[in-house]
Order: structure tokens, then sequence, then C-alpha cells
């Protein structure tokens, strides 16, 4: 469970104490950033911005976030904060400091109820006292994540995939933890069985707005030795996963290379969603197994040499002699 939360967007200018809640696991664990329209641009010459692109970037445990096309700013009033808490798909708003003290009581922590959606001070103490975060923290107190990993999907990883029309899923060990050998099916946790995998692949499928997603995997024959499926037998495997991930117009492409792309930047999963954008996973089977795992989600900005380089491979497909060898599922490349 999650609430998802926006800033105001002159928020860019808290003090240290107040910026503290977005370095704060109790609080990013159990939210989900909604980033005001061009938020990233506006960090340019902030005295902030080191933190602010630390946050949503490069820390491995940054915050879950989605972009947004509405930007909240100009807050003067009451008025103001239940207009944008009207016109956004949120639970909490973030007020900067100044409105926060101008338009709210000094009572209750500076918190503002408006129907179903609050808004507050840019301070924990505040967050802490609001009925949505009570609600999701109780959650959090009283039950775990559960063992399979049904919760991580359905709250976390979901929500942020289930507007995106193409998944571009970088997996070094995919191929391997469906039909390799039994050491690429543990962890610490026990045997990752491969039941798991293809209802984890299902997942994908039922993601409302998605057209088409390419998975790329790594192809080694060192990984099928003494396994009970053949090296040369695996794209074949791969298209008998038809029968449980095609459904009408979803496209499906699986792309199997050589290890030195996987141990050049991708040894764990990462998932890019609409080309811009990617969720950091740790590795695709730890999605269902490792539930608790404290550093195993977090999402970022895809990079210029990213995009590029994903495209290379699926334009290679139409080259022979070529390193990667295409199994489709549904529709042409």
């Amino acid at each position: 469970m999650h609430f998802k939360f926006s800033v105001q967007d002159e928020v860019l200018d808290l003090d240290d104490y107040e910026s503290q809640i977005f370095t704060s696991k109790a609080f990013t664990k159990r939210a989900i950033f909604v980033r005001p329209k061009n938020f990233i641009n506006k960090l340019r010459g902030k005295a902030s911005s080191s933190l602010w692109k630390s946050i949503l970037i490069d820390r491995p445990d940054s915050l879950k976030h989605i972009p947004s096309e509405i930007e909240i700013k100009n807050i003067n009033a009451i008025t103001d904060i239940e207009d944008s808490l009207e016109k956004n798909s949120l639970d909490l708003l973030l007020l900067e400091t100044t409105s926060a003290r101008y338009c709210l009581s000094s009572e209750n922590h500076f918190i503002h109820k408006h129907k179903d959606k609050e808004a507050c001070a840019p301070r924990f103490s505040s967050v802490e006292n609001t009925e949505i975060y009570k609600k999701v923290n109780s959650y959090y107190e009283s039950k775990k994540l559960t063992e399979h990993g049904d919760l991580k999907w359905a709250n976390h990883i979901k929500p942020i995939l289930n507007s995106a029309t193409t998944l571009f899923v970088v997996e070094r060990h995919l191929a391997s933890y469906l039909f390799g050998k039994t050491s690429h099916h543990k962890n610490k946790h026990g045997i990752i069985k491969r039941k798991e995998i293809i209802r984890l692949l299902k997942e994908f499928k039922e993601l409302e707005n998605l057209k088409e997603v390419y998975f790329f995997t790594e192809y080694v024959e060192k990984d099928f030795k003494d396994s009970e499926v053949k090296f040369s037998d695996v794209p074949n495997k791969l298209k008998g996963l038809g029968k449980f991930l095609l459904r009408k117009n979803l496209k499906i492409n699986f792309f199997l290379g050589p290890a030195k792309f996987f141990q050049a930047g991708y040894s764990s999963s990462k998932i890019f969603y609409d080309k811009e954008n990617w969720i950091f996973i740790d590795h695709f089977g730890n999605t269902y197994s490792e539930p608790e795992k404290n550093k195993d989600f977090s999402t970022g900005k895809t990079s210029l040499d990213e995009k590029i380089e994903l495209q290379q491979i699926i334009n290679s497909s139409n080259n022979s002699p070529s390193e990667w060898k295409t199994i489709l599922l549904n529709g042409k490349l």
C-alpha cells in the first residue's frame, strides 16, 4: 500500500530540516512522488538541485515517482489548496513553508483536509499526523509484504507502469531463470520457482495500456549445461511462452544476447518505460522472492546512451549476422 503525493513548485527552497523528509525511508517506502511538469528542469541553478537530483535520480533507494502534466503554484489561500487537490490525482500535497504558515492553522501540525485528500507543511511531523500517512503506516506496521512479493508488484511497480505503452525489460538471467541449471534458481530465500517467473511475466500482459514489450536477456551456453533444456532449444522454449503472455494487440519480443552487453552496465534488472524513465528492481526473479530487501526498487531517468543501445539492438535484428537472436511472439519488427 502506498500514497501518492506531490509538492508545490516553490517547495524547492526547503531548509535542511524540512528536506530530510525526502531521505527518510519511513516516508519514501510508503509513497509515490507525482513529479510536477518540468520539475527536473526547474532544479537547474537552484541551491537545492544536488539534493533533489540525488533523491530523484542517483540514489539506489530513491523515491518512486511518476511524471505529471500538472504544476501546483501560486497558493495564497485555502481555496487555492483545495483547488489544487481537486484537480490532481494525489493523496497528499506538500506545501512550500510560507504557504503552509500563511494558509494553515498553527494547530494540528499545519494540516488541511479536503474531502479524502490532505495538504500539509513539508515536515515529517506534519506528514506523520495526516490521515493518509497514518493509514498507510498502520498497514506497514501490521502486515509485511507477502513472501512472494504480490504487494510489491501491485502497489509499487504496476501503478507506475500501468500508463506505459512500451516497455524495455533488461534482465540478464531471465532465460536461465526459466530454463537454466538449478544453481541459477537459488538465493538466500531458497529456490526461485520457474512458475513464479512465468507468473511475473503474465503481469506485463495485464498492464492496461501496454502495446509492446521487449525483453533483453543473456544467452550463453554455460548457463544451460546439465540443464533439462538444451542450449539450442531455448529460443523455441521462449516461443512457447506465447500461450501465457499474448493478448490481442500486444507485441512481445525476446532478444537473446552476449554476456559482454550485460557485464558492461546491465548486471541488474531495469525496466525502461516509454523510453523516458526506468525502474530498477535488482533482479527480475527477486520481485517475488525478496520483497523486503531494502534497496531493490527505485526509479530514474533514461539516459541518451541507454536509449541508443536498446534501439541499436532492436535494429540489429534486421541485419545479418548479428550477436543478438530475436524471438517474436507477435507482430513484426
